[in-house]
């Protein structure tokens, strides 16, 4: 690796990290335990931080590497705020605790495509490329377990976690295998 590499790759890590860190929804999950205000507030406050960090990293040229990735990471954090709102609209969030759980965890998934979209706009506006982003084309064909590979354990997977959400739980006695469960 040479110098200018180094020099890149170190500010586009530690955007990774942070976007992943506070994007993926940790202190909104930590606050939470809490109360919904605090999760509520951690959430704002992670948007918050993201969007200083990109406005730190697009005007530093030694971060600017990082800007690519954490304006993706905000837009993510910004329009994922769509689906907290729309679930909690008192109709919806009635009508999700009465949902069958396959339908109400498909919908409530669904308005999290809402975050993805604007973060794909911002990134083709910008024009950036994927060297940019850190975005790399891996081998679709590696293998995952043992000989089998991506393209079989990759619809295997999607296909047993669509029936167990759709098979449910109804019925299933947990008191006969958790023994520590009330």
């Amino acid at each position: 690796m040479d110098a200018q590499t180094a020099r890149r790759s170190g500010p586009q890590v530690v955007a990774w990290v942070a976007g992943i860190g506070l994007a993926g929804g940790l202190p909104y999950e930590v606050a939470s335990a809490w109360s919904p205000y605090a999760g509520f507030l951690a959430g704002l406050a992670t948007t918050a931080l993201l969007l200083l960090l990109y406005s730190i990293a697009q005007g530093n040229p030694r971060l600017a590497p990082a800007a690519g990735a954490l304006a993706i990471f905000a837009s993510l954090s910004v329009f994922g705020w769509f689906g907290t709102v729309v679930t909690a609209i008192p109709a919806v969030a009635d009508w999700l605790a009465t949902a069958p759980v396959p339908l109400a965890f498909l919908v409530v998934n669904a308005t999290k495509f809402g975050s993805v979209v604007p973060a794909a706009v911002v990134a083709y506006k910008r024009g950036w490329t994927r060297d940019e982003l850190n975005l790399r084309i891996g081998n679709l064909n590696a293998r995952a377990v043992g000989p089998l590979r991506w393209p079989v354990v990759g619809p295997a997977v999607i296909v047993v976690v669509l029936a167990l959400f759709l098979v449910g739980t109804h019925g299933y006695d947990t008191k006969r295998w958790c023994r520590g469960c009330r």
